[in-house]
C-alpha cells in the first residue's frame, strides 16, 4: 500500500501574555523537561561508552511510565510533554551526534542541559491545547486545572494544526503552532507548452536560452554609503 504523502508544515508564532503564576508553572514543566532530557542522554552515553545496543525511543518512552510512577511530581504535567523529550529531542540530538561524528571521530558527546540555559521550550505533539476566543487553554496532569492564556493573533492560523510548541526568551513567551497547510498543485508536464533554460552567472544575474539577460542589482554595493561602520 504506497505511502500516504506528508503536507507540508507552516509554523505561526504568536505572542502570548501567561500571568505570573502561569510563567511559574511553564519554568517548573521546562526543569522537569531538563531533567527528563539528561537523563535519557545519560542512558544512550552510557551505552554508547560500553558498546551496548542503544534504545530505541519507544522504549525511553516506556521508561516515563516508570519514572512518574517513582516521581509523582512528574504526573502533574501533561503526558505527552513528558514523552516528546525522548521520542523527538533525545532522539534528534543522538542522531545528529552519530551524524557529526562519521565526519568527526573525534568528535564529544553532546553535553548536558545546564538550569536556566539552553532549554527554554516544551511541546505539546499532538493534543492538550486548543484555541478559543483569543485564548490558548493547555491541558496539564491528573488532578490539575487547565491553564487559560491569552494569546495576541495578529493574523488567522490557517491549516490543521499539528504540534504546539511554548517557548520564552527574554521574558516574552510566544506559542508556536505547526499546521499542515495544503500544496499547491503543480502544472502537469504534459501541459508545459514552452521551455527555458537558465544559467545563472555573476556579471548577470541569469540569461536565458532565448538570450535575455537579467543584470546583477547588486544591493550591497548600492546600500554601501547608508551603512555604518561599527567600532
Amino acid at each position: 500500500m504506497p505511502k500516504k504523502k506528508e503536507q507540508p508544515l507552516k509554523t505561526y508564532k504568536v505572542s502570548i501574555s501567561p500571568s505570573k503564576e502561569t510563567v511559574k508553572i511553564f519554568e517548573w514543566i521546562s526543569e522537569n523537561c531538563r531533567c527528563l532530557y539528561n537523563h535519557f542522554l545519560n542512558i544512550r552515553i552510557e551505552r554508547d561508552k560500553n558498546k551496548e545496543k542503544q534504545p530505541t525511543w519507544q522504549e525511553q518512552v516506556k521508561l516515563v511510565r516508570q519514572l512518574k510512577e517513582k516521581e509523582p511530581k512528574l504526573s502533574k504535567i501533561f503526558s505527552q510533554v513528558l514523552q516528546d523529550v525522548p521520542r523527538r529531542r533525545v532522539a534528534e540530538t543522538w542522531q545528529n551526534y552519530k551524524e557529526y561524528k562519521k565526519i568527526n571521530p573525534r568528535a564529544k558527546y553532546p553535553r548536558e542541559k545546564t538550569p536556566n540555559r539552553w532549554y527554554d521550550t516544551f511541546t505539546y505533539p499532538q493534543f492538550g491545547f486548543k484555541l478559543e476566543n483569543n485564548q490558548l487553554i493547555l491541558s496539564q496532569g491528573r488532578g490539575e486545572k487547565e491553564l487559560r492564556i491569552k494569546v495576541n493573533l495578529h493574523r488567522p492560523i490557517k491549516g490543521k494544526i499539528k504540534t504546539l510548541t511554548i517557548t520564552w526568551k527574554k521574558g516574552k513567551c510566544s506559542a508556536c503552532f505547526s499546521c499542515e497547510v495544503k500544496q499547491k498543485l503543480r502544472m502537469p508536464i504534459s501541459q508545459v507548452k514552452r521551455k527555458v533554460g537558465i544559467d545563472r552567472g555573476v556579471i548577470n544575474l541569469l540569461a536565458t536560452s532565448e538570450g535575455w539577460k537579467y543584470a546583477n542589482p547588486r544591493f550591497f554595493k548600492k546600500g554601501a554609503d547608508k551603512l555604518t561602520k561599527l567600532y
